[in-house]
């Protein structure tokens, strides 16, 4: 479910704050929030077939928080 977040994206999440701080408008931070998108956006359709109101509940969760830190991501290179 998680294959959109590369070990790229997962290394510049990991210095995100020292990448932003030399250049906020560096590639990698654009791909790693696209890639957050696009996780929180596979997560949600992946979890609609699922029948257990539960397991949607958890996975509405880990959405809303893949999104987030997209915006968390966001909001640094805006600072």
């Amino acid at each position: 479910m998680f294959e959109v977040i590369s070990v790229e994206t997962l290394a510049t999440l990991d210095q995100i704050n020292a990448i932003v701080a030399v250049n906020p408008s560096d590639a990698r931070v654009v791909t790693a929030i696209s890639q957050l998108r696009s996780a929180a956006q596979t997560v949600l359709a992946s979890s609609a077939a699922i029948p257990d109101t539960y397991a949607r509940g958890a996975a509405k969760v880990v959405h809303d928080g893949l999104l987030c830190a997209a915006s968390i991501c966001e909001r640094l290179r805006q600072v």
